[in-house]
């Protein structure tokens, strides 16, 4: 038996990037609702004549346009997580 070699496994800061800042933008204040997509497989409206349904984990009263994606938010009560927003 001849030995073998086993791959060196990659470091994770060698895999892993942080992700860049996202910058909030002129847009969303300008914006009539953000569509909020949740780690659930659930899509938010988020109108802004309407109160959010989508409240931050981390900060009671942050408004929705302030969220990230990857933030721990509350959906009607239940932990959940964005995956991604987008204004319209």
């Amino acid at each position: 038996m001849s030995p073998t070699t086993h791959p060196t496994r990659p470091q994770p800061s060698e895999t892993f990037s942080p992700s860049p800042s996202i910058e909030a933008s002129d847009a969303i204040d300008a914006s009539d609702a953000l569509m909020i997509s949740l780690a659930s497989q659930r899509i938010v409206i988020v109108r802004r004549d309407e109160r959010p349904s989508v409240r931050s984990a981390e900060q009671l009263c942050r408004p929705a346009a302030a969220l990230r994606p990857g933030e721990r938010v509350y959906y009607k009560g239940r932990p959940d997580r964005v995956r991604a927003m987008r204004v319209y």
